[in-house]
């Protein structure tokens, strides 16, 4: 019975792409249009470089982001030697409790912000790419809806439109 389901599925699939003969491309990032690397009529392939949005603003992120973590590591740095220090003297009774939990306390906010910061270092590196706009298949490029030096004010502006022949 799975198997039936699954070359069902493997059918719909292929039919519902086959019916659809045009797509229309949007960007999922803002910036200037920089180049466009094709024109109305192209044939282009899956992966091949249709256009440029300026991705400089995206780059500043990114190096904005390296540097914050970096301070973030060397907080954490402290925060680790503090605990040591602080769970050394509270092991020997030298110290209250509470100091110690603070210790605690401040090494574990130290650990999330590193946290933090990576995760965002790593959407902001993954973001970086859309900005390179590419066929997501093999196509003609039926309608070019931007030209160089425009802007693209919103997620999922129109910028092209491909057809499948």
């Amino acid at each position: 019975m799975k198997t039936i389901m699954t070359r069902l599925s493997i059918m719909t699939l292929v039919l519902a792409s086959q019916l659809a003969s045009a797509a229309t491309i949007g960007a999922l990032v803002d910036g200037q249009v920089l180049a466009i690397a094709v024109k109305e009529g192209d044939k282009v392939t899956k992966g091949q470089l249709l256009l440029e949005v300026d991705a400089r603003a995206q780059q500043a992120r990114i190096a904005q982001l390296k540097s914050k973590l970096k301070l973030a590591e060397l907080e954490l740095k402290d925060a680790k030697l503090d605990f040591e220090a602080e769970k050394a003297l509270f092991d020997q009774t030298v110290t209250a409790k509470r100091r110690y939990d603070a210790a605690v306390l401040v090494n574990d906010r130290a650990l999330a912000k590193v946290d933090v910061l990576r995760n965002e270092l790593s959407e902001a590196t993954v973001k970086l790419d859309y900005h390179l706009i590419k066929a997501p298949f093999d196509a003609t490029i039926s309608k070019l809806w931007v030209q160089s030096g425009d802007t693209v004010f919103h997620e999922n502006q129109k910028l092209l439109e491909l057809e499948v022949k």
